[in-house]
């Protein structure tokens, strides 16, 4: 086995390197590396921005400058391909890209923040989601208990939101310890 050249870590978590020509992502600390294009049939870059797991699907999502996609055992296509009813140019201007441990990417434009609805095929600015959100970059975003509500990881605080704005957690539910 030849040695690593080269090695990242995505904003996914995952950890992707080098070898020879050969690119890995490691599979989320489950302890086992694959080759990149044995994931993603017809894999056409070495190092995409972000990598993530597509919406418990076993398919992978990729990121790559202002262009997204997702994979599975037809190939690679562009999201905006698998889900007609998002608009065409839906990844234009994206400067950034990250994925939520829920497993919803969330993405800046401008100044504008999105996330992805977990694969239903519409995107949403967080603000939308999240009356009253106050950052940018949020820990995890997560639906809350069937309800329509989105609750929120920020640092060591919890929130959660519905038609009346934002608000802890702890708040929310006394009977929680504020450090749930």
């Amino acid at each position: 086995m030849t040695a690593i050249a080269g090695a990242w870590v995505y904003k996914s978590g995952a950890v992707g390197f080098r070898r020879d020509t050969e690119v890995h992502v490691t599979d989320w600390g489950q302890g086992t590396v694959k080759a990149l294009d044995d994931l993603i049939n017809g894999l056409p870059w070495a190092d995409p921005d972000c990598v993530f797991h597509w919406h418990n699907s076993g398919a992978y999502g990729v990121i790559q400058g202002d262009e997204a996609y997702i994979s599975d055992s037809s190939g690679i296509r562009k999201i905006h391909n698998q889900w007609p009813s998002l608009p065409t140019n839906w990844s234009d201007g994206i400067t950034d890209a990250w994925v939520y441990e829920s497993g919803a990417v969330g993405f800046r434009r401008g100044t504008e923040v999105h996330v992805t609805d977990w694969g239903q095929g519409t995107v949403k600015a967080l603000d939308d989601l999240i009356n009253g959100l106050p950052w940018a970059d949020p820990d995890c975003v997560f639906h809350w208990q069937n309800s329509g509500a989105y609750g929120v990881i920020q640092g060591d605080e919890a929130y959660i939101s519905d038609s009346s704005g934002i608000r802890k957690i702890h708040n929310q539910w006394p009977s929680l310890p504020t450090n749930w």
